[in-house]
């Protein structure tokens, strides 16, 4: 797995709200979650599959609770 690279601007160079995205890649790092495909994060053993689209495109409701969802996860394993 490769840790992710905040100043990588393929994660987040297109998109209007660059600032959220850092900040949600920065959330993600806190987690301990990792890049495990391109432009894809997960925690070893716990979970992958959480696409760049989604850290763009979800309110911050479904935010929340994406990042709600990976504590249960961490928690449980």
């Amino acid at each position: 797995m490769n840790a992710i690279d905040i100043n990588n601007q393929f994660l987040y160079e297109y998109r209007k709200n660059r600032e959220r995205t850092k900040k949600r890649l920065q959330e993600l790092i806190d987690l301990g979650c990792e890049e495990v495909g391109v432009a894809e994060f997960g925690i070893k053993d716990v979970f992958s599959g959480l696409y760049i689209e989604r850290v763009w495109r979800f309110s911050e409701a479904d935010w929340n609770d994406y990042i709600d969802f990976i504590n249960k996860l961490k928690k449980n394993k």
